[in-house]
């Protein structure tokens, strides 16, 4: 059987590769290696990758969310232009982590979920 080029008949080749990682955007796994094997998948990998960041874990024991805030600095401070993916991100609630979100600049960030506030950290306008 011959073999037929895809740029020969005419296939938008990356549009088929940005529909294949489009189905893989709940598999981060995949999407890292998608990312390292060809610079073609990188930019639609990362999309799916920093569009929702979550930084908190359910078992904050085995889990330390102020390594995981730190990480995602360094990666943006690495790499700003992943900044414009983030749309949504979850961080613990800690002012720390709010004041980091607040100054990485993020310009497309839609939506900030606080996970493990502690139950009365908001006062109500009673408690004055």
């Amino acid at each position: 059987m011959p073999s037929v080029s895809l740029f020969l008949v005419g296939l938008p080749v990356q549009e088929i590769w940005d529909q294949t990682l489009d189905i893989l955007e709940e598999d981060n796994r995949d999407l890292r290696s998608c990312a390292l094997v060809s610079r073609s998948l990188t930019p639609q990998a990362q999309f799916h990758l920093f569009h929702d960041i979550v930084l908190s874990k359910a078992d904050r024991y085995s889990y330390d969310d102020g390594a995981a805030c730190r990480r995602l600095v360094s990666i943006l401070v690495t790499s700003p232009h992943l900044k414009r993916h983030i749309c949504r991100i979850r961080i613990p609630f800690h002012r720390d982590f709010l004041v980091n979100v607040c100054g990485m600049g993020l310009s497309r960030l839609r939506d900030i979920r606080f996970c493990d506030a502690p139950r009365n950290y908001f006062a109500s306008p009673d408690d004055y």
